[in-house]
């Protein structure tokens, strides 16, 4: 009989003959923030009596160099170019391996969406391991862990690769691990060296030191990989790692990011902090700084002395992240020739169609009384008028051959969420619906976006988070899809220049009016239920008859 147990905290087991003792472990996130914080306050980084192998890193990230010639000091050249293990690397990305490589405390890597952040980072992981190096790779979330984790896994694969799986350990609580990839957890490996063990007939006396085994399997790994939260419950207590790197460190709190620090030599932070900030629930501490990430910090701190940033994506149509580029990222985003002009109509067995044809499509609801509305108890906002047109185009593109699972709807509001996935279940449409943060990440070939907001005070609320806004545009990789009431959503800065680009560069349709039930364009109908119903019964092809082209107005 198999029992499977499930701990809401971190647990340690302990193995004497046919007992197993399970202990929590005892260290809460808030006593591990607080004391690295005070660890912080109190540590001594002076050359002469540093007591931490992070001491020069730390004299970096707040420029407190005794010496001013030590920071402006040219960096001893490389005997070579480093020979990447990824030849598919672009030179941006072969860039910021080499400056990775310096025998600097800080480097700082900003990956904006599609630059192949990952692959980079993985290609610095193996030069640090073909030099004899041990890595420790952290993040905020075990989801970024493991995505690192998998493009290491891919290396180990490789005929020539110099690591093996055996010396790569992944930490943290089992359940929250990527099924394909707990083979390289810590428990996985412990019984691989058990079971090593046993045929040496040393097995019971190893069971009454299995913490201690931890430690020694964690010791001799290359790669060690955690999320910040998970790491010093077993790394405090090893001998110190050549390189630390915080992936997805813009959306980790500078406090999380110092639990990892103390344990490397030199520190590497990737990430963008363009995209999602940490997610910081106190308005109070947000506001003394909690919600500035220790990336963005540093970047303002240091400017181009220790950052690089990957300037060509592989993701995006270029009319797609052009607005990005120009907005966010200074103009120096450019899309790599493979993807700067696909399109929908170039996937198998999607037709060329009015709605699959163009990249870009606005559809501007103003003065169509589609308004929003707000849930009573959760205070959350949905606009049924433009859940309805959603639902419209995301059948016609599915009549017009792109897939279901190549598409996705993003909205800001959970409200808005429930209610378009609602329609399209009823619809038989099996499309993922979600919210910017759960996009994140991610990507899709046709991306919609309903911005919701349309009132009287023309109020936006947080829909004009210029980061939001960014990752909710970048998922698309060949088509985006807008519905908004421009007279509400452009009062926001940052949305109107994405209107005005969209109108500049994309197909504009606006609705004329609601339809009534006859599916013909007519005076407004008042009663939304009617509307309601319309988008099932009509289908995109009638409600499609009563947009129009206009003119751009910015």
């Amino acid at each position: 009989m198999d029992i499977t147990l499930s701990f809401s905290r971190e647990v340690e087991f302990l193995y004497v003959g046919n007992t197993v003792f399970i202990s929590s472990i005892e260290n809460s996130d808030f006593s591990q923030l607080s004391a690295i914080l005070l660890w912080l306050k109190e540590v001594e980084v002076s050359k002469r009596y540093a007591t931490t192998p992070a001491a020069g890193t730390i004299r970096e990230m707040f420029k407190e160099h005794e010496e001013p010639s030590v920071s402006s000091e040219p960096d001893a050249p490389e005997a070579a170019p480093p020979t990447c293990t990824g030849s598919s690397l672009d030179s941006s990305q072969r860039q910021a391996v080499a400056l990775a490589l310096r025998d600097r405390p800080l480097t700082v890597i900003h990956g904006p969406p599609g630059t192949g952040k990952t692959t980079t980072v993985v290609e610095v992981i193996m030069q640090h391991v073909k030099r004899a190096q041990r890595v420790l790779v952290c993040a905020p979330s075990n989801k970024a862990v493991d995505n690192v984790l998998e493009g290491v896994w891919k290396q180990t694969m490789k005929a020539d690769c110099e690591l093996d799986t055996d010396h790569v350990i992944r930490l943290g609580q089992l359940e929250r691990i990527n099924k394909d990839l707990r083979d390289f957890s810590l428990d996985a490996q412990l019984e691989k060296y058990f079971e090593k063990k046993e045929k040496e007939k040393k097995r019971t006396n190893l069971l009454l030191y299995r913490p201690y085994q931890r430690e020694e399997l964690v010791e001799n790994a290359k790669v060690v990989l955690s999320t910040l939260t998970s790491v010093r419950s077993v790394c405090e207590d090893t001998s110190p790692f050549d390189l630390l790197v915080i992936d997805e460190c813009g959306q980790a709190t500078e406090a999380a990011c110092w639990l990892a620090i103390p344990l490397a030599k030199k520190v590497m932070l990737v990430g963008d902090p363009c995209q999602l900030p940490p997610t910081i629930l106190s308005q109070e501490a947000a506001s003394r700084g909690l919600a500035v990430s220790l990336m963005e910090r540093q970047m303002k701190l240091h400017g181009e002395g220790i950052v690089h940033m990957l300037d060509t994506q592989y993701r995006m149509h270029a009319m797609i992240q052009e607005w990005s580029s120009k907005n966010l990222y200074g103009g120096r985003l450019k899309a790599a020739p493979t993807v700067a002009g696909r399109l929908l109509t170039q996937l198998p067995s999607v037709q060329s169609t009015s709605q699959t044809q163009p990249t870009l499509m606005l559809v501007d609801t103003a003065g169509c009384r589609l308004l929003e509305s707000q849930d009573a108890k959760t205070k959350s906002y949905c606009n049924k008028g433009e859940a309805n047109l959603v639902v419209c185009h995301v059948s016609s593109l599915v009549k017009a051959g792109v897939s279901t699972e190549s598409i996705g709807v993003i909205t800001p509001y959970k409200h808005q969420v429930g209610l378009i996935a609602g329609r399209l279940r009823e619809a038989n449409l099996n499309v993922e619906v979600n919210s910017v943060d759960g996009f994140q990440g991610r990507e899709k070939e046709a991306i919609l976006l309903s911005l919701v907001r349309s009132n009287p005070r023309r109020q936006v609320g947080f829909v004009g988070d210029r980061r939001r806004l960014n990752v909710a545009v970048t998922r698309a990789r060949r088509h985006l899809y807008v519905v908004c009431d421009t007279s509400t959503v452009c009062q926001d800065r940052t949305i109107r220049s994405l209107v005005s680009h969209l109108r500049r560069n994309g197909e504009l349709r606006e609705t004329s009016g609601k339809l009534c039930p006859h599916g013909k364009a007519c005076q407004v109908v008042e009663d939304d239920d009617d509307v309601d119903d319309l988008a099932f019964r009509l289908g995109a092809t009638n409600l499609r008859r009563t947009w129009k082209p206009r003119k751009p107005r910015y």
